[in-house]
């Protein structure tokens, strides 16, 4: 800015006293005037922040370091079904509850970042499907002073892998058909025979009890083989239990003992103590455990070595996953094969129905786990089950206590 003065109407001139004066004046306007363009800037840039927060397609929520909710966006608003007019400046505590909420005051305890994925939290048009992350915010000094949330949308990436595993599912019905009255096809075969020999009045001892007992046998591996298809193709409903899964082990490898001993093969349980009790439907998981250990049995001959193991990882503040090892010293899978042992109906096994390796990676999938396979021919194999684990948070655990 510029000040210009003219001549004093009295015609004397500016004195020392005079220039301070309006040294003091410039000065000050000179002030006024840099914080106004100052404050120009900090209100443009609030408007940009504002615009950017506003228009993001990720809900974000600041809060201080106190709890008190500082920024609150549009998209915060709509996943969480409030105001941020009604919200902002107030704690969060009595404010966002759910596992949103759990993520808030897991950062607030630990100091470090906290992410949670699949939330569901209701919405007037059915449900959000949230990825949550938390992270906490550190000033210039390197102090903590709040924590920061972001919350992702996943629900129409869930729509649409929902969508592509139902065109997966269509695509395999064909093939699923084509193969199923293969399966069904041989052993009908002995028992029309026994059914036209009935017929024509054959009555010779010999015959008719052995194909009697041919057409039993293939009757009932068609009622076998439709019961395992029923298992898969229905929806797995678990009857989930809070279980520790070392204790379901040495349950089931019991019955593989008896099984394995026939054949002097050495069944070994290496359970770790630090394995957490977590929500289980125990009938499937034995059924998991059953199936893997017989098809471990049945690859090893005479002697051999199975290995049933437990491994606990944390992977993150409030999330772990339970490894359980199932280790063979059997023949191995071939490189070529261990792509397909999963699929329905595919078999290296004479009399194998190609169902139960299936079954397995279906009830594991319930449980929203997955299974893990390696194999090295003439070593032996192992298949590995991860399951997910959610730690309970402090308050949580004092609840249920």
């Amino acid at each position: 800015g510029f000040l210009f003065l003219s001549n004093k109407k009295s015609g004397d001139i500016f004195t020392q006293e005079d220039i301070n004066l309006l040294l003091t004046i410039t000065s000050q306007a000179g002030i006024a005037l840099e914080n106004a363009l100052l404050y120009d800037e900090a209100q443009n840039a609030r408007i940009f922040q504002e615009n950017i927060l506003s228009h993001m397609v990720s809900g974000v929520i600041g809060i201080e370091k106190d709890g008190i909710i500082r920024i609150f966006n549009k998209r915060a608003s709509k996943f969480l079904g409030k105001s941020s007019s009604k919200i902002i400046g107030k704690s969060y505590k009595n404010i966002i509850k759910g596992e949103v909420g759990w993520v808030i005051e897991q950062v607030f305890l630990r100091r470090k970042n906290v992410l949670r994925w699949e939330v569901e939290v209701p919405e007037s048009e059915g449900k959000f499907v949230l990825g949550v992350t938390g992270v906490p915010l550190i000033d210039k000094e390197n102090k903590f002073s709040g924590v920061l949330v972001v919350l992702v949308d996943l629900t129409e990436i869930r729509r649409l892998e929902s969508e592509l595993h139902l065109a997966e599912r269509l695509a395999e019905v064909g093939k699923l058909s084509a193969t199923l009255a293969h399966e069904i096809k041989n052993p009908l075969t002995p028992i029309l025979t026994f059914i036209q020999l009935v017929k024509e009045g054959n009555h010779d001892p010999e015959v008719y009890t052995d194909f009697a007992d041919v057409a039993y046998r293939e009757a009932q591996r068609i009622n076998n083989l439709l019961q395992e298809l029923l298992d898969i193709s229905h929806p797995e409903k678990l009857d989930l239990e809070e279980c520790n899964i070392n204790h379901l082990i040495e349950e089931t490898s019991l019955l593989l003992k008896v099984e394995a001993e026939k054949k002097g093969i050495s069944v070994i349980n290496n359970l770790s103590e630090e394995v957490p009790s977590f929500p289980t439907d125990e009938n499937r998981m034995k059924q998991v455990i059953i199936n893997l250990g017989r098809n471990a049995i049945e690859s090893m001959g005479r002697k051999g070595t199975l290995e049933i193991s437990t491994h606990y990882e944390l992977v993150q503040e409030g999330l772990g996953k339970v490894i359980l090892s199932i280790k063979d010293s059997g023949k191995g899978i071939p490189k070529e094969y261990l792509s397909r042992i999963f699929d329905i109906f595919y078999t290296t096994k004479k009399n194998g129905t190609g169902l139960g390796l299936a079954l397995v990676k279906k009830v594991v999938e319930a449980h929203g786990g997955d299974v893990e396979v390696e194999s090295e021919v003439g070593k032996g194999s192992e298949f590995r089950i991860v399951l997910p684990v959610r730690i309970k948070s402090e308050m949580e655990a004092m609840r249920v206590m």
